[in-house]
């Protein structure tokens, strides 16, 4: 019990996130939910190659993790992260190719 009681005062001293960081979150929530269902109607048509499909989904996750994070917190990117993004936009043009 003595973990939950520190975590309940650390948790009593953080700040109340923003009403824009709230705000950019429901914006976010609601284009993940359609991308959800965009995702869920392209993978069960047989036309549409899954894995690619599958593995677009992954990258421009990769991609957006980032920019959520520069946006709701202000702090750019590391190196690893600029890195990775380009490592994902790698992967695309060779899924395109």
């Amino acid at each position: 019990m003595g973990g939950v009681g520190a975590a309940y005062l650390d948790a009593r001293e953080q700040q109340v996130p923003s009403v824009t960081a709230i705000a950019l979150l429901f914006f976010v929530s609601f284009f993940n939910g359609a991308g959800v269902h965009f995702q869920a109607t392209k993978v069960v048509d047989p036309l549409v190659p899954t894995v690619s499909f599958i593995t677009a989904i992954i990258i421009l996750m990769l991609v957006m993790t980032p920019t959520y994070n520069f946006l709701l917190n202000g702090e750019g990117l590391t190196v690893r992260q600029w890195v990775g993004l380009g490592l994902a936009l790698l992967t695309v043009f060779v899924l395109v190719g």
